[in-house]
């Protein structure tokens, strides 16, 4: 299986000489996406232009501007010696400088490693006061259909309050975990409050503007809680079960309004998918399960307790009182383990029916 990867690079400290060619390469590139054939671009430029202007066809927006996209073998990324003042230079295809222009670029330190894979494509991107560009890389990983007999599990209970909590399940037993805080939900509430009060002074664009920040504090929280996670399973040589969500939104409708913007509000869709694709990056195998009344069932008696409120269970039969979330995620790693020590510890699509899990 081939996974691909962004690394986002900003360009800094360009001589005007460099400025100008770089702008006008970018402009004839729009000029030419747009229906202008006869400006100066580089022809493997102009062909990726080409492509491109196919693929959007009717789609295609009259004043947008578009990421300039670059083929892989016109582009080279390459690491500065110690006497120099940018750790990394990028080569960038012009038509007007034979071999391009270099320009030197900032890579984050945790994503220079992936600069020796494989680059598949770059584009070129003006954010408004500066140059970036997003190199794209690719690796190849096994792909794993079948989870093997594993000596822990992480069991991951996805949540409205606590975006996830993650358990490690060794030998049937619980161990470590992770409890994400609640960060999330009030960056949400925030946002929603504000979008009323803006609301109602007719303050749409402002509305439209706070959206994209919301989204991007809230994806900053999920992705440094979903590596958080994945580092666990791969320190632990462990496969990652989360709680099948599908079809909650729907089930919901039939509730009152405060459940359902309850629900609305989780990001458990988006953080299974981070989750998910960073195990594939670093080989984990993650495994869907039906999650139903794990967060109403103790995990030390398997008897039906009571959630008395959000963060709390309370179990009548052994008087246990535990956290909810840690329960519901103690339950979902036990219940896939249950299963695997009565499979041998192999399988290709794990059971989704309450029914046959339970028995």
């Amino acid at each position: 299986m081939k996974l691909q990867k962004t690394i986002k690079a900003k360009i800094f400290g360009l001589t005007k000489i460099k400025e100008v060619l770089l702008r006008q390469e970018y402009e004839n590139f729009q000029s030419f996406v747009h229906g202008n054939k006869d400006v100066s671009l580089y022809s493997a430029t102009k062909q990726q232009a080409d492509r491109f202007n196919r693929k959007l066809g009717r789609h295609l927006k009259p004043h947008k501007q578009y990421p300039m996209i670059l083929r892989n073998d016109c582009v080279k990324v390459e690491r500065a010696k110690e006497t120099s003042w940018s750790k990394w230079w990028f080569k960038i295809p012009t038509a007007n400088v034979h071999g391009g222009i270099w320009c030197p670029i900032q890579i984050p330190y945790s994503q220079s490693e992936l600069l020796d894979l494989k680059i598949r494509e770059c584009k070129l991107i003006w954010k408004k006061d500066h140059w970036s560009v997003h190199i794209v890389v690719e690796k190849e990983v096994p792909d794993i259909n079948v989870i093997p007999q594993c000596r822990t599990i992480l069991g991951v209970d996805l949540g409205e309050v606590r975006p996830a909590t993650a358990v490690l399940i060794e030998d049937g037993q619980p161990s470590k975990h992770i409890m994400a805080t609640k960060k999330v939900r009030k960056l949400r509430m925030h946002y929603n409050w504000l979008r009323q009060r803006l609301g109602q002074k007719k303050a749409l664009r402002t509305i439209r503007k706070i959206r994209n920040i919301e989204r991007r504090k809230v994806d900053a929280n999920l992705h440094r809680l979903s590596k958080e996670i994945v580092e666990m399973a791969k320190e632990n040589d462990s496969a990652i079960v989360l709680g099948d969500l599908h079809g909650i939104r729907d089930r919901a409708k039939t509730r009152g309004k405060r459940f359902r913007a309850k629900v609305s509000r989780m990001p458990s869709f988006r953080l299974s998918n981070m989750i998910e694709y960073k195990a594939q990056w670093r080989s984990v195998p993650v495994v869907y399960i039906n999650e139903a009344y794990t967060s109403t069932t103790c995990h030390i008696c398997h008897n039906e307790g009571n959630r008395q409120r959000q963060g709390l269970f309370v179990c009548p039969t052994c008087q246990t009182r535990y956290n909810a979330d840690l329960n519901g995620a103690i339950n979902i790693g036990l219940r896939f383990w249950d299963y695997m020590s009565q499979n041998s510890g192999a399988l290709d699509t794990p059971l989704n029916s309450e029914e046959e899990l339970r028995t």
